[in-house]
Order: structure tokens, then C-alpha cells, then sequence
């Protein structure tokens, strides 16, 4: 397989169309990952971005949660590991490093695991519910590229539905204030559709909400095919919403995002949910490894049953070459469609050539 070196980028780059403006207008890291992605799609290798858990612990309670507490405090990779996983993925070609879990911000060392993953140069994305963010901000915040924040209502109702009691307001206040302190970094609001929420009343309201804040959200279906219990799986399909609640929600959608509210879903993807029709060809393990706080590389077809090794067996660019990582990169994956979320169906999409997911995602990053 043809494989970029950096200095055939280079030289690549000067060869595009008005590559000069380009390399005038468009900072380095941002080169390297649409460089990135053009060799993903002709000439995979790998995935570009890891999904790490890096805490299985949370201090929230959602009834509709498959991975809190999967893995204890005691078997959490250490700050050493971690850091010696994420030098072996930059060298390995890795671009993006999205922190989650659990709640990633529950980590003591989460600062200087921000830190030293950014200055390996990944462009780094924290999915927090919030809680701890005004806390940690100025520790953690300057090493982000983003962040993504959950948010199911735009009242107290969030509290509820997270477990934590003032969790709404003190979202509210961070948001802006977080803004205010690091304009650089993009913040998104993250609504996991459930029963209790997909109400045209509920989303209403949650997009006024994103306008007023000047922060774009998304409206995603969260994943009952991750569960790994079998009492998980009941309690995911209960929490979960209706197909004609769906339907007549995302079709609002469709029209508060035209009229300009700041809807961060792809009308391909509403598109798909509102007439029911999400059926695709997956080329998500071809960008993303996930991973689990303990070190176990995730098989995203068996989440949290069968996992394809772990880095404190395995050396990571052993793992890399795993037959299971290029069996999901290749047909087996392309078959399987179960995964409702947004992340998965719009990075198919834009792997299959349609730009127009990547262009609602170009309004926000």
C-alpha cells in the first residue's frame, strides 16, 4: 500500500491547487489530518483517532449508561501507561485523542494527561457531563480542541436524568464563561435521545436553549447494542424512544436547523431517523480504536465482551497489525449497520464521498 511519508506531504502540498494559499490559511495540524484522511480512504493502515475511556468511574447515575464502573480504579491504566501508549500511537501516525469514560475529569491526572497528549500534537476532545468542568477548567481546558457536553434538557429535568443535583445550572454558567475564557476551543452540547426526552416540546426548547448560549448541539440516539449484560440491555431498550417520536422529532429538527438554529446533526443524518431508513456500509473502525480504561482494545461488533487484546500484553503497533483491526476495517465491518449513532453513520458517509455531513461538521470544527 502507497503511504505518505512527511516530507511527500510536504511535497504534496505544494503540488495542490493554490497549495501556497492553503498552506497560508490552514494551520499544520489541520494539513496533516486532511492528509490523514485522504490516505485512510486510499490506502488504510489504521485508525487515526483513539477513543480512550480513560475512566470507567463516574459520579453520575443514568439509567441509560452500558460502561460506568466496568473497571475498577485499581485496574485503570496508570499515568505512565497512559502516556506511553499515547507517544507509541503519535509515532504511529494518530492524529485525534478523545478523552472520555465514565467521567474522564474524575481523574486526578487528567491535567497532565491533557497535557503531555497535547504536546505530542493530537488534537485532543473531552466528553464531560459538566460536572467537574468549572473545577478543572484552567487545568485541562488549554490542551483541548473541544469538548463535548451533555445535556438531555434545557431545565432541571437534567439533574434527574444525570443524578446530579444542580448539574443544569452549573452547566449553563460554565458554557459561557468557558467560552469567554478559551474562544479557541469549540464547545458542542450533546442530547442523548431517550424516551423521557423526544418530545417535540423537550428538543424545542433544548435548541433555544444551544441559540442562546451560541453553542451548537447534537441530538444522538444512544446505543443499545452496547450493552454487554443481558439486565443492560432490557434497561438501555426501556430507556429508549419510540420510532415515531423519532420520526416527528427529527423532522423538527430537519426545519429548526434550516431555520438557522445551531443544529449540529447532518441533514443526512436526520434524514435517516425521521423516515427510519439507517441503513449503511460502516467505515468507523477504519478511524476509530476505542478503548478501555484497563488497557483493552475494543472490538466495537462484541463492545465489551470480546475484546481484541490489551496494550499491557501487547506492544501497541503489535495491536495495530491485529487481524481482528483489519477484518472490522474491511467487509466484516462494512456489513454491520446496528450503530444509530451520529459519530458512526456521518464518518461512513463522508468515507463513502458524501460531503455534506462533513460540511455541517465544518460549521462547528
Amino acid at each position: 500500500m502507497m503511504v505518505l511519508s512527511s516530507p511527500r506531504r510536504e511535497i504534496l502540498l505544494k503540488q495542490l491547487p493554490r497549495g501556497a494559499a492553503l498552506a497560508k490559511t490552514l494551520r499544520l495540524k489541520r494539513l496533516e489530518k486532511g492528509l490523514g484522511l485522504l490516505e485512510s480512504r486510499v490506502a488504510w493502515r489504521h485508525p487515526m483517532n483513539m477513543i480512550h475511556a480513560i475512566t470507567s468511574r463516574c459520579n453520575a447515575s443514568c439509567a441509560f449508561c452500558a460502561w460506568k464502573d466496568e473497571t475498577s480504579q485499581r485496574d485503570e491504566l496508570t499515568t505512565t501507561e497512559i502516556k506511553t501508549l499515547y507517544k507509541a500511537a503519535r509515532q504511529a501516525g494518530f492524529v485525534w485523542l478523545t478523552f472520555w469514560g465514565g467521567e474522564p475529569l474524575m481523574r486526578s491526572d487528567i491535567d497532565e494527561i491533557s497535557s503531555y497528549a497535547s504536546h505530542l500534537g493530537f488534537t485532543c476532545t473531552l466528553v464531560t457531563n459538566g460536572s467537574l468542568l468549572a473545577k478543572k477548567m484552567d487545568r485541562v481546558v488549554p490542551y483541548l480542541g473541544n469538548i463535548s457536553i451533555s445535556l438531555d434538557f434545557a431545565s432541571a429535568r437534567h439533574d434527574d436524568a444525570r443524578g446530579i443535583p444542580g448539574l443544569f445550572d452549573r452547566i449553563v454558567r460554565t458554557v459561557p464563561e468557558l467560552k469567554r475564557r478559551y474562544p479557541k476551543t469549540k464547545v458542542l452540547l450533546n442530547c442523548t435521545m431517550m424516551r423521557a426526552n423526544t418530545t417535540p416540546g423537550e428538543v424545542h426548547n433544548l435548541a433555544e436553549l444551544a441559540k442562546e448560549l451560541n453553542t451548537f448541539i447534537i441530538f444522538n440516539l444512544f446505543r443499545t447494542e452496547s450493552a454487554s449484560k443481558v439486565g443492560d440491555a432490557q434497561r438501555l431498550k426501556d430507556s429508549a424512544p419510540s420510532q415515531d417520536s423519532l420520526a416527528e422529532v427529527f423532522t423538527m429538527l430537519r426545519r429548526l436547523k434550516t431555520e438557522g438554529y445551531p443544529i449540529a446533526n447532518s441533514y443526512s443524518y436526520i434524514d435517516r431517523i425521521s423516515t427510519n431508513t439507517l441503513s449503511y456500509r460502516c467505515h468507523w473502525p477504519k478511524i476509530n480504536l476505542p478503548m478501555e480504561a484497563n488497557g483493552d482494545v475494543v472490538d466495537c461488533m462484541h463492545w465489551g465482551i470480546s475484546p481484541i487484546a490489551n496494550i499491557r500484553e501487547k506492544p501497541f503497533t503489535e495491536i495495530l497489525r491485529h487481524p481482528r483491526l483489519i477484518e472490522l476495517a474491511g467487509e466484516c465491518g462494512e456489513a454491520c449497520h446496528k450503530c444509530v449513532s451520529m459519530h458512526r453513520f456521518d464518518a461512513s458517509a463522508i468515507f463513502e464521498g458524501n460531503i455534506e455531513p462533513l460540511l455541517s461538521w465544518s460549521r462547528i470544527f
